[in-house]
């Protein structure tokens, strides 16, 4: 796997940065063409999406008193009719404040930090005290917070 880059922009000014692995053998011209297609994909639900009427929660259970001339079974039918639209309407609703990072991984791309195939290991500096050692934190420096996920969140 290998890192790639997304540099988003919106009205001709930089908006973000999304870096997510692809494989070794995806060559460049894929993955602008994947990343090209996931906008299409993206922002075509989207616009299907804004087209559709919201639907109102018809709630835990019906208000039986509202239906006076209505029985029970009635009543309970007509309110699963409602609950069934307002659960596919929850569901479209969901898909469409996705982030673009979901359609990517429908083109091959695993978002940054969910990838657990790096090697990884920990060095004991010891009680060093008083001792300058310089560790080139990554996690620290400020090139970083264009990166997505739990770096930006917690440190910038």
């Amino acid at each position: 796997m290998k890192v790639a880059k997304v540099v988003h922009y919106r009205c001709d000014d930089y908006s973000a940065t999304t870096y997510v692995w692809i494989p070794d053998d995806m060559t460049n011209d894929e993955f602008i063409a994947n990343v090209r297609h996931a906008k299409i994909d993206y922002l075509a639900f989207v616009e299907e999406f804004s087209k559709v009427d919201k639907v109102k929660d018809p709630g835990w259970s019906p208000d039986y008193k509202k239906f006076p001339d209505k029985t029970v079974t009635q009543i309970d039918a007509e309110h699963a009719v409602l609950k069934k639209e307002y659960s596919e309407w929850k569901t479209k609703e969901t898909q469409a404040y996705k982030s673009f990072e979901y359609y990517l991984r429908k083109y091959g791309c695993i978002p940054l930090w969910e990838y657990e195939g790096c090697i990884e290991t920990t060095v004991d500096w010891g009680h060093r005290h008083g001792q300058t050692i310089d560790y080139e934190n990554t996690y620290d420096d400020e090139r970083m917070q264009d990166f997505p996920g739990p770096l930006k969140a917690s440190r910038f």
